[in-house]
């Protein structure tokens, strides 16, 4: 069967894994928070639609008017 020598393994190998443990959990927990922050944010934007405008009809129909409804003046070239 395979056995392992533990007398010969390199310390390489050892603080090699060590560093990719540690760098596994930072990677995670800075995933974690990253995710945390946009579910936050998703909340609060869901949160501020429920909010009532009050919108005043005359104010946007005369805007819209301005805006759109133009008297055109034909150029007549000769």
């Amino acid at each position: 069967m395979f056995t392992i020598n533990w007398g010969k393994i390199d310390k390489f190998y050892i603080l090699f894994v060590v560093v990719m443990v540690l760098m596994a959990a930072m990677v995670i927990y800075a995933f974690k928070g990253m995710f945390s922050s946009f579910i936050t944010a998703y909340e609060i934007g869901q949160d501020s639609t429920k909010l009532h405008v009050k919108v005043d009809k005359e104010k946007l129909d005369s805007a819209y008017n301005f805006a759109f409804d133009k008297e055109i003046i034909n150029l007549e070239l000769k």
